[in-house]
């Protein structure tokens, strides 16, 4: 597991990429998550299916899981972050790294 940072800003608030370690530190209601990027498919075809199959089964659950093991090339668009597009890249989880590389670099 990779070390997680966090930042702390001038009126308090923290910022660092979620992962299950922090889910309880960022539990309450004050709390306002916001996604930073979006690892996908490159393929046209295959984003387009990915993103309808979020957009109706959600974040988690067998179809989002099913979604993260695709065979496929991915990307992450970090537009959320007003950051470039990352990739392409064989494995889903090269492509997560970048993406946690490049926001620890970036934002906070």
């Amino acid at each position: 597991m990779r070390d997680t940072i966090i930042t702390i800003g001038d009126d308090g608030s923290l910022n660092f990429v979620a992962n299950e370690a922090l889910v309880e530190l960022a539990g309450d209601d004050k709390t306002t998550t916001r996604r930073a990027s979006h690892v996908l498919p490159t393929n046209t075809l295959l984003r387009a299916i990915f993103r309808w199959l979020r957009d109706r089964c959600g974040e988690k659950g067998l179809v989002a899981s099913f979604t993260r093991r695709w065979p496929c090339i991915w990307q992450a668009d970090l537009a959320p972050s007003n950051g470039p597009v990352l990739g392409p890249f064989r494995r889903r989880q090269d492509a997560i790294d970048a993406e946690i590389a490049w926001l620890e670099a970036n934002i906070g």
